[in-house]
């Protein structure tokens, strides 16, 4: 499938990641490759013997793959980003080397899987901080200000759910609730409910104590584990991203409404041009 002439891959497609990553290798490859077929499961029929080299070379790496497969999946970390991500992850301080050990990735994969796709992009783009905010509209070039349509601050992705204005906090203290609610009707654990609050009041305020002893992607990442156990954990993981998603579509309501900051500031320049030119009177006009 990787060496396949084929259209560009989607992400729906199976396999993406990795065909994607064997075709992005064969691209920047120095040696032509001619791919050859072979089927797996042989052992199953053959004698080690009665194969041809290329069909023990696969029965070869399957047998690894396995085996890696095992061991990431008794450590949690059954999905596993290539390397080159874990550094750019670590350089960003995206996830610490602490949340990588900790993080239930199995939980968590099952939940992203579950999710549509247009959820799945925007998770992915809000977890790396790049997405559609004042700092990023600046650098794209698509505004003059990185300014919070609803409160004038600088705007990145953290800010989405840390603003103070007054319908940004009405939002989020509504969603939080709603998500107590959802936690109580499936009878969560107290001391687990009681911790992702804590963790959740972090995240909006970083003056709390909850952020102090210990990083939230570290919190939530051994709460995650914990949760692993139960039936529901991969739920809650929707939960808490969609609790993310609606705060984003919340200030994306501030951004096209008369209640922005910028667009009242550029009404304010543009009546204040008005004005200017109307004290000016007719004596100039031709």
């Amino acid at each position: 499938m990787a060496f396949e002439d084929r259209p560009l891959l989607s992400p729906t497609d199976m396999q993406f990641d990795l065909v994607s990553a064997i075709q992005e290798d064969i691209s920047r490859s120095l040696v032509s490759w001619s791919p050859q077929h072979v089927y797996g499961h042989l052992d199953k029929t053959l004698l080690l013997e009665e194969m041809t080299w290329w069909e023990q070379k696969n029965l070869e790496v399957n047998g690894l793959a396995v085996e890696f497969c095992r061991e990431l999946k008794a450590n949690h970390q059954l999905i596993a980003p290539n390397p080159c991500l874990w550094g750019r992850w670590r350089e960003k301080q995206v996830v610490s080397p602490e949340a990588k050990a900790a993080i239930a990735w199995d939980t968590l994969g099952r939940a992203m899987r579950s999710l549509p796709t247009g959820l799945k992009s925007w998770i992915t783009k809000h977890w790396v901080g790049m997405c559609g905010t004042g700092k990023f509209k600046v650098l794209w070039g698509l505004e003059k200000t990185a300014a919070c349509p609803h409160c004038g601050s600088f705007e990145d992705h953290l800010h989405v759910l840390q603003c103070c204005a007054v319908s940004a906090t009405q939002e989020w203290e509504r969603r939080v609730s709603a998500l107590s609610t959802w936690m109580d009707m499936r009878l969560t654990d107290h001391s687990i409910k009681k911790a992702i609050l804590m963790l959740l009041g972090g995240v909006c305020d970083p003056t709390l104590p909850s952020t102090q002893a210990i990083s939230p992607v570290v919190q939530l990442a051994s709460w995650h584990n914990r949760l692993s156990v139960t039936k529901a954990s991969w739920k809650l993981s929707q939960e808490l991203i969609a609790l993310g998603f609606y705060m984003r579509e919340q200030r994306n309501s501030a951004q096209h409404s008369d209640d922005n900051v910028q667009l009242r500031e550029r009404h304010r320049t543009a009546n204040e041009g008005i004005h200017s030119q109307f004290d000016m009177g007719p004596d100039d006009l031709p």
